[in-house]
């Protein structure tokens, strides 16, 4: 934690810091000692981490009734989720290779209810995002833009000025670009690279969006 926050001021500090206490008092004592032991994870290492445990486990193109068979594959203990040891191993038995602190940024993604575990349900959502994800930054037209250019997009997006995109800017994005994909996409989008749960992408965030491939 800090070697994290070594360097951060001010209100990056703050967010940071509340995002940390956050997921200490709610996850369950394994998950706190894990998390409290490893070193934080960057947002753009979590995206690309996210598109290569996609790419591995190939769920962006299965069926539901697939997903399911991969998701009992891989719950190696039957107990109806995935640890991250489980997800761990797994991943290692396709050919990637994940370490403790990258493995905890990935359960920290995929575990929307905070329980230290996932379920099917947030297994099967993690191929709906993928999807989601992949249209969503071609909707943007953020293929090949330089830094530059997408901090100018990032200011046209932001229409309020608050110096983040919320769903509604990032859907109006994309309505704009003559693709409206709905709000869903737009919060896939965002949650993809939301690294401290805030529900908002701030530019940081946005330009890692931006690097992650289709």
């Amino acid at each position: 934690y800090q070697r994290r926050v070594r360097g951060l001021s001010g209100e990056s500090m703050a967010t940071y810091a509340a995002s940390f206490a956050h997921k200490i008092l709610m996850a369950p004592m394994a998950a706190k000692l894990a998390v409290a032991t490893v070193p934080a994870v960057t947002a753009t290492m979590t995206a690309t981490l996210m598109r290569e445990a996609v790419e591995t486990l190939q769920v962006d193109g299965m069926s539901p009734d697939q997903l399911t068979e991969l998701f009992h594959e891989m719950d190696a203990d039957n107990s109806g989720h995935l640890d991250r040891d489980e997800i761990q191993g797994f991943l290692a038995s396709r050919g990637l290779q994940v370490g403790t602190s990258m493995a905890n940024a990935l359960m920290s993604r995929l575990d929307e209810n905070n329980d230290g575990m996932i379920d099917l349900d947030e297994f099967s959502r993690m191929a709906i995002g993928a999807k989601a994800v992949s249209h969503g930054r071609r909707a943007l037209g953020l293929r090949g833009l330089s830094q530059d250019e997408l901090k100018r997009l990032f200011k046209e997006m932001d229409t309020d000025g608050n110096g983040y995109l919320d769903q509604a800017e990032v859907q109006a994005a994309m309505a704009n670009r003559g693709c409206d994909l709905g709000m869903s996409v737009a919060g896939a989008l965002i949650s993809s690279v939301d690294y401290n749960n805030d529900g908002v992408m701030s530019l940081d965030e946005f330009l890692s969006l931006a690097t992650t491939r289709d």
